[in-house]
């Protein structure tokens, strides 16, 4: 559905965040605004993929989804991490 589609757009666009903060974080580059930014990317983005998963309507589309959450699971206890740094 348009929702899903939406959805998913949005979970590109948060990860493209937390990448960038994640970075900026490691290089010592306004580490504080970084830190409040891939914060709030990791809350947005757990918020976000909670309501992806309502629409799993063909088995393609699950599959897909439990992929990203075996990619995200890394992911976030990486930028978890460098939060407590």
């Amino acid at each position: 559905t348009t929702s899903a589609v939406n959805i998913a757009g949005r979970l590109r666009m948060l990860s493209q965040r937390m990448a960038k903060a994640y970075l900026m974080l490691g290089q010592g580059i306004a580490a504080d605004g970084a830190r409040t930014i891939l914060q709030g990317s990791i809350n947005q983005f757990e918020s976000q993929f909670a309501a992806l998963r309502t629409f799993q309507p063909t088995p393609t589309v699950r599959s897909a989804v439990v992929n990203l959450d075996g990619e995200w699971q890394p992911g976030r206890a990486a930028s978890v991490t460098r939060l407590g740094e």
